[in-house]
């Protein structure tokens, strides 16, 4: 289920943190936020950035302020990309 992704998803970013420098993270779930704290606590270093879809009005407020930066992707360049015009 949803949970066993999400949990993974966290094991997998928390294993690999010694090796990074910037995660990026496409997702607007708030459960994500204790591993973002966490995270930064235990390797202030390292940035934590967000993909912010057009739909992000459902994603959490706390998700958006824990990240380090918050990039934003408008409808037109969503169908740009998928139309294969923008690079």
């Amino acid at each position: 289920g949803k949970a066993n992704w999400d949990l993974g998803m966290g094991l997998e970013i928390m294993e690999a943190m010694k090796r990074l420098d910037i995660v990026v993270l496409g997702s607007g779930d708030g459960d994500f936020v204790d591993l973002i704290e966490y995270a930064k606590a235990k390797f202030p270093e390292v940035q934590f950035e967000g993909i912010a879809l057009p739909n992000w009005a459902g994603g959490s407020r706390r998700l958006q302020q824990s990240m380090s930066r918050v990039h934003h992707i408008s409808h037109a360049e969503t169908r740009m990309k998928y139309n294969g015009i923008a690079g």
